[in-house]
């Protein structure tokens, strides 16, 4: 096997034992799938229908993103990688405004009443592993903050996100305190608003789970699904991009 070949495959090792070292690290109770769904890994159908049937969802969508409580309703920010999701978030819970959800992969059910925001009991473990990730940021800026971003750049940024993800899970997992001993009871909380940040070479775009299969949610669809009373377009290009988000979040 030549030599790239085995470091790399040295890599994802690495990246798998982090992952199930995390796992090991949450709580009893917490849920962690929609990770493994997102992520193209290995789940089992039963954990998926086991949730639904706790909250009696039907359909599941899974964001990029991170999630929040304001005032009893949840807050969904969702778009491409370094745009600024996770330290607007960050900013928001310093200064006691919100309460953490979900900081990589928030999932959102649908029931009859509207839909709902998963608060999964992973924060602990996510919030480090996405400050390790901004550690190994190649390019400072993001490419997905240009409409147009350079191709190089664009290059760039496709070659060292592997080695970013494989990174930042490690550290975020060996740093974060072991909370297998205590219970978490996963709840959901009614969504108030779904803030997207649009760009069409996303590669982290949001899926769907219905019934047993998992495809690309359109963003047609997401439009239609949650209409103009919960879904917030702002483009990637908007100046003082994180403001504009905290204010969105604040006056929800």
């Amino acid at each position: 096997m030549p030599l790239v070949k085995k470091l790399k495959q040295k890599a994802w090792d690495s990246w798998r034992k982090s992952v199930d070292r995390g796992i090991r690290k949450l709580p009893k109770g917490a849920v962690s799938f929609h990770y493994r769904v997102f992520e193209k890994g290995n789940f089992r159908w039963q954990e998926i229908d086991a949730l639904r049937e706790m909250f009696g969802l039907t359909d599941l969508y899974l964001f990029h993103g991170v999630a929040m409580e304001n005032s009893g309703r949840g807050i969904v920010l969702t778009g491409p990688p370094g745009v600024g999701k996770s330290s607007t978030l960050r900013g928001v819970v310093r200064a006691g405004a919100v309460k953490p959800l979900e900081d990589g992969i928030v999932l959102v059910g649908k029931k009859r009443g509207g839909f709902f925001v998963l608060e999964s009991g992973n924060y602990s473990l996510r919030k480090n592993i996405s400050k390790a990730s901004k550690i190994f940021r190649v390019v400072g800026k993001s490419v997905f903050t240009r409409e147009k971003p350079p191709e190089l750049l664009h290059a760039l940024k496709k070659k060292t996100t592997n080695a970013t993800v494989v990174a930042s899970e490690w550290i975020g997992s060996v740093v974060s305190a072991d909370r297998s001993r205590e219970n978490f009871e996963p709840r959901i909380v009614k969504l108030g608003k779904l803030i997207y940040i649009p760009h069409k070479r996303d590669p982290l775009k949001p899926k769907k789970i219905r019934a047993h299969q998992v495809t690309q949610l359109e963003e047609s669809e997401m439009s239609a699904l949650f209409g103009k009373g919960l879904l917030a377009h702002v483009s990637p290009t908007t100046p003082n991009l994180k403001a504009e988000l905290k204010k969105l979040i604040l006056g929800s």
